[in-house]
């Protein structure tokens, strides 16, 4: 297998920093404003599955600001023990963020359809991440290096919810629908756009063999 790398322009740089940074401050805005003010819409979740809520909420937020920096390469390179104590951070921080919102998902207020995709992707996101971990734990680094990509793409959906949300609403379907829409869809297009770029060699390889014929 080839080492995999990751290009970005600059302003692509910038926005896999930005982006997540601003999700992390939306969504720890409950501390000082309290959960009422800040989420009104996810307290039918409270009291019954408040501990889920909160521990959702707070780390998953660790789990995106910790992110961008697993893919450091001056970080990675000049202080490995602080990446491998920031990627068992991010780790730990989806397993209990992950593990977490899956009651949440299981009693959110939209159709089953949208459920399920939810459901689905927490379970996706956890299951990528513990194979990247897994084979960063037993020295195979390129194996590492592909899935951690594709787990980054996972904790990028909470990034991707706050864009197509507004989109689909946008376009005139009901809260319900495009929240039931973008449970599949914040974490399925993320996973697309990296298999892709993966890929890209292959396919436009094959893309053009086909046009030659």
């Amino acid at each position: 297998m080839h080492r995999l790398n990751i290009e970005m322009t600059k302003a692509g740089r910038r926005a896999f920093w930005i982006l997540p940074m601003i999700v992390v401050v939306l969504a720890l805005r409950y501390i000082p404003m309290g959960i009422e003010k800040a989420f009104p819409g996810v307290l039918y979740h409270l009291p019954e599955r408040n501990y889920a809520l909160y521990a959702h909420m707070t780390f998953s937020a660790f789990a995106m600001f910790t992110m961008p920096f697993q893919f450091w390469t001056r970080l990675r390179m000049q202080k490995p023990q602080v990446h491998r104590v920031m990627g068992r951070i991010y780790a730990l921080s989806i397993l209990i963020g992950g593990s977490a919102s899956i009651p949440l998902a299981m009693s959110m207020q939209i159709s089953g359809l949208g459920v399920a995709g939810f459901f689905i992707g927490n379970i996706v996101w956890i299951t990528v991440t513990a194979i990247a971990i897994g084979a960063a734990m037993t020295g195979n680094l390129i194996m590492h290096r592909k899935w951690i990509v594709y787990s980054a793409a996972m904790t990028f959906a909470a990034v991707m919810i706050r864009v197509e949300l507004p989109l689909y609403r946008e376009l005139g379907m009901k809260f319900a629908d495009a929240y039931a829409l973008v449970g599949w869809t914040c974490w399925t297009l993320n996973l697309l756009a990296v298999w892709i770029y993966t890929q890209r060699r292959r396919i436009f390889s094959g893309l053009r063999s086909s046009a030659r014929l």
